[in-house]
């Protein structure tokens, strides 16, 4: 629902920035909200609306808060008590900012009108397809322009057009520490560390989660300014010759489960085969520069990563999805140890590893207080997808620091 802000802002620019926010909504809302005594049930939603903070009504589990990364401008739930959730349509009557209902099983979320990103590579795409949308008739039973409508919202998810209707994102000056994101697949990892100010290399074994990626206007932007290298690239543990190619495995709905190891045959069919170049965790260092830190996550090749390490050049910081890699993380040197819980649901698809290892929740011990963590074992690679398709991860993160 948001994009990454930092936090850094002084509180008069916070004070500029609402009552910019506020401006743009009045003025946004005469042209968004429907003038019905009560929004239809059947009405065409806009494809650019946003989340807004509600807090005297706000009607959120606790649970609920818990699930959303970013809780800036996010959020203002309404229990529907009825089938037409009056008490929601009641509610968005009464916030200035509402310009629709949006519902899901018992509960609604009341949205704001869009704040573009004008200028951003790809926002006249978005906008022209809200246009279109706003086009259809609103209560149409022709079957045609229902379909035109689903395949108008596809459209705006794979432009990625959320990122483009809150506003500019604001990031941190540039520092130009480097930061190896080793497992990019969503890119939200990424997003994270450009925003903090940091330079990013960002690989992944699968192509196509790459070029996706790279459509995102802010990694778009950070890519022509030379913030961000993203390359498509499989980890091994070693490469014979130059260029060397390995057959990848990709799954055809959860990118993250794609890998070199083969599948087992009753599951090979949900996996395309592709050949991709590999390189080794080491040549990436040796050419692009000893990073400040280093995440790790590429199911299961953590270990093929980590082994090409060298003294001299080692990362200040380093993460890995496998807690299992603590014995030769003690080997290169590392002392201090965090156990950082990855047990969330993800809604959306939303992949965060949870940023960098001093903010990460959790406290710093030594290698005999990681081994006694119950979660110290095989079982933290376990993943779930629930009945709703979100996907559930139960693994730890294992992260580490020279620091005793």
């Amino acid at each position: 629902c948001c994009l990454l802000y930092n936090n850094h802002s002084t509180p008069h620019r916070h004070s500029y920035m609402l009552i910019h926010t506020l401006m743009v909504l009045a003025g946004a809302r005469s042209r968004y909200r429907s003038t019905d005594a009560q929004l239809p049930t059947n009405h065409t939603h806009p494809l650019a609306m946003i989340d807004f903070r509600c807090p005297t009504r706000d009607e959120s589990t606790p649970s609920m808060k818990h699930d959303v990364l970013f809780l800036d401008n996010c959020c203002c739930r309404v229990k529907c008590l009825d089938s037409r959730c009056s008490a929601a349509h009641d509610a968005c009557r009464s916030e200035s900012a509402c310009i629709d209902v949006q519902r899901a099983g018992n509960w609604a979320t009341l949205k704001a009108a869009p704040m573009w990103w004008h200028g951003a590579p790809g926002v006249r795409k978005c906008q022209a397809l809200e246009q279109q949308l706003r086009g259809l008739p609103s209560k149409s039973a022709r079957r045609v322009e229902n379909l035109r409508a689903v395949a108008l919202r596809a459209t705006w998810r794979k432009h990625h057009c959320d990122e483009y209707i809150v506003g500019e994102p604001k990031t941190a000056k540039r520092t130009h520490k480097l930061v190896y994101d080793i497992g990019f697949h969503s890119g939200d990892d990424t997003l994270y560390f450009l925003q903090r100010g940091y330079d990013v290399v960002a690989i992944d074994g699968n192509p196509t989660v790459i070029t996706d990626g790279l459509t995102r206007p802010a990694l778009r932007i950070a890519k022509q300014t030379g913030q961000l290298r993203a390359l498509a690239r499989g980890i091994v543990k070693s490469v014979t010759h130059e260029n060397q190619t390995l057959i990848f495995y990709v799954h055809r709905k959860i990118s993250e489960w794609s890998t070199f190891n083969k599948p087992s045959p009753d599951k090979l069919s949900a996996f395309d085969e592709i050949s991709v170049p590999v390189t080794t965790c080491g040549t990436l260092i040796r050419r692009y520069g000893t990073p400040f830190y280093m995440k790790v996550d590429i199911e299961g090749f953590d270990g093929a990563c980590l082994g090409t390490l060298e003294p001299g050049r080692l990362p200040a910081y380093v993460s890995t999805e496998d807690p299992l890699q603590l014995e030769h993380l003690l080997k290169l040197g590392y002392r201090s140890f965090k156990m950082v819980s990855q047990a969330r649901t993800r809604l959306g698809g939303h992949q965060f590893s949870g940023g960098f290892s001093e903010e990460a929740p959790g406290t710093w011990g030594d290698a005999a207080s990681i081994r006694a963590h119950p979660h110290y074992s095989v079982e933290h690679m376990h993943v779930r997808i629930d009945k709703l398709g979100n996907r559930i991860r139960e693994e730890h993160d294992l992260h580490a620091r020279f620091a005793a």
